[in-house]
């Protein structure tokens, strides 16, 4: 690509080749930031078979010495995946799911959160309006674009994915539009818990927002 005269009709005519395989490539999280990921999932799966209990300690790192590396980063992502893989399902495409799952939840979660915070009369434009905003928030640059496909930073992704429905349920509990405000913060407290868990940064990040809203 470097090398391309981007005048010449020939590199016109690829690029939609190379974008269309960029996204579809085999290895979507073999990148800086999608390969630690994975090599954590592995060794919490391997530790885990070691001895029963949360692996503060992972051995295999570090040349050997070992790392405390979950007592200092949020491994949710990673006990949901190698759970996943004891069931059988290979940890590459526990990822793969994982992302899946995300793109669709943060969609559905934008969706939910315009027909919440601008209700309209009509419940047909109501739902357009929803979808509109859920493919907006999908195609935005950083959610899922850079996060999945660029830096293959799986745990920020699923935090994002979360952000829209802590929002709305933090937007809930203040309206008191639910007849359950008990059920309302539980619910809250229970998502802000697996942003904390999930990705740290992101947690703050929603808090933050949610201070904001």
């Amino acid at each position: 690509i470097r090398n391309c005269d981007w005048s010449s009709d020939v590199c016109s005519s690829d690029l939609p080749i190379w974008l269309v395989g960029y996204i579809v490539r085999p290895n979507l999280w073999e990148t800086d930031d999608g390969s630690p990921h994975l090599f954590r999932t592995l060794v919490m799966l391997e530790a885990q078979s070691r001895y029963l209990g949360f692996p503060r300690w992972v051995p295999d790192f570090f040349l050997g010495y070992g790392y405390p590396v979950f007592n200092y980063y949020a491994s949710m992502t990673y006990g949901v995946v190698s759970v996943m893989a004891r069931l059988g399902i290979p940890i590459y495409s526990g990822f793969e799911i994982l992302g899946v799952l995300s793109v669709v939840g943060g969609a559905l979660g934008v969706c939910q959160c315009v027909r919440a915070f601008w209700p309209v009369s009509s419940g047909r434009l109501g739902a357009l309006a929803g979808v509109a905003g859920g493919l907006t928030y999908v195609a935005a640059p950083y959610p899922f674009v850079t996060n999945l496909y660029v830096r293959g930073d799986l745990p920020e992704a699923i935090c994002l994915a979360l952000l829209p429905w802590f929002i709305l349920a933090i937007h809930m509990a203040f309206h008191d539009w639910s007849p359950a405000p008990r059920k309302i913060g539980l619910i809250t407290g229970t998502i802000g818990a697996l942003l904390l868990l999930t990705h740290s940064l992101s947690a703050v990040m929603a808090a933050g927002c949610a201070i904001v809203w």
